[in-house]
């Protein structure tokens, strides 16, 4: 007997399910990527230590997430050294229409190659993310790609492009209704002001973030505040006052950074007291930060003036000439990453 026209129509229709359900079926979420993923913001090393020990997920998809989410929870602890197995979830991502995981490969990417100082690579994976991330509602994930962008502007001493950037971090924070986010998103606005000079709104964002983290009992903002107001004080003259507001930093901090040595040793310098400043300046040479240095370098030949320092006039001369080619070299990498921005900006 032949099978009639609605048998046969019922019989394709069952083959073609069978057949695109299997081809487009995706493994269910393991729990143990769910608890990770769920905890990852607040205990970044609680959510390495589920990853590192569950089992290798044999599935393309599981894997590439498990991928994502270890580099996630290793760079919110530890310095990057490779970017290897992120790439794994970056290529995985990169053709889907996922646009979260696509811009969270991308932000790590970016943060990668920022800690590998690898500027112009960092920024093209932070400007690939920004456009992926406007497609999604994830504000947190929003403010960590563009606080990434402008910090590498900031760090490229790059203040006009890094305050649009800012800006749009603090709103995506705000948009998280996330505090934390809001008084880092604060500081780095505050930054931007005071590399341009206006010494009345980097103080105003300062003090918006100093009263938000009293407010939550979040302390330890109290140093980078505290230091960034100090540097706003001293570029108005105020030294003795920079100098009590960046001790108060280091005793909230107890190791601070080479910054707020270099600026106590620049205020002392300023007032004349060259034996407190000699210490601090030569505190602060712990740092990898090359215009840090460059700075550093130059405060202390400037020291040379004076006995007992003038013998290591030629020490200093040549360390300032070395951190002042590297910088020129950096400065060059500038204009590219300016003019990159524009033309993302203009496509």
């Amino acid at each position: 007997m032949k099978p009639n026209a609605v048998t046969c129509l019922l019989l394709i229709f069952c083959v073609m399910n069978l057949f695109f359900g299997c081809s487009q079926r995706k493994a269910a979420p393991l729990p143990e990527l769910e608890r990770a993923e769920a905890v990852m913001f607040d205990h970044p090393d609680s959510a390495l230590r589920i990853l590192e020990s569950m089992p290798m997920p044999a599935d393309k998809g599981q894997h590439a997430l498990w991928c994502l989410l270890v580099t996630q929870a290793e760079c919110k602890q530890f310095p990057a050294s490779s970017d290897s197995l992120l790439r794994i979830a970056y290529d995985y991502y990169k053709p889907t229409d996922n646009a979260r995981r696509k811009a969270m490969a991308a932000l790590y990417m970016g943060t990668i190659n920022y800690q590998l100082r690898k500027a112009e690579e960092a920024q093209a994976f932070y400007l690939e993310a920004a456009t992926e991330v406007e497609k999604t509602s994830d504000f947190k994930l929003g403010y960590l790609i563009m606080s990434g962008l402008g910090n590498l502007y900031l760090f490229r001493n790059l203040p006009d492009e890094a305050l649009e950037d800012c800006q749009t971090a603090y709103e995506y924070a705000v948009k998280a209704s996330y505090k934390r986010y809001e008084i880092a998103s604060l500081r780095f606005l505050a930054r931007c002001y005071t590399l341009k000079t206006n010494f009345d709104k980097a103080l105003s964002c300062y003090e918006q973030a100093l009263e938000l983290a009293d407010s939550l009992n979040l302390d330890y903002f109290y140093y980078s505040i505290k230091s960034g107001l100090a540097e706003i004080y001293s570029l108005l003259g105020q030294y003795e006052k920079a100098i009590t507001l960046e001790k108060e930093a280091i005793n909230e901090r107890g190791r601070p950074f080479a910054q707020a040595y270099y600026g106590l040793g620049v205020n002392y310098q300023n007032l004349h007291q060259y034996d407190s400043a000699y210490y601090y300046l030569t505190k602060a040479l712990n740092t990898p930060n090359i215009y840090t240095r460059g700075a550093i370098y130059e405060s202390l030949y400037k020291l040379t003036d004076y006995q007992p320092y003038m013998e290591y006039m030629k020490i200093y001369a040549d360390s300032l000439l070395f951190y002042k080619d590297s910088i020129y070299i950096v400065d060059k990498s500038k204009e590219i990453i300016t003019y990159k921005k524009n033309t993302k900006m203009k496509s």
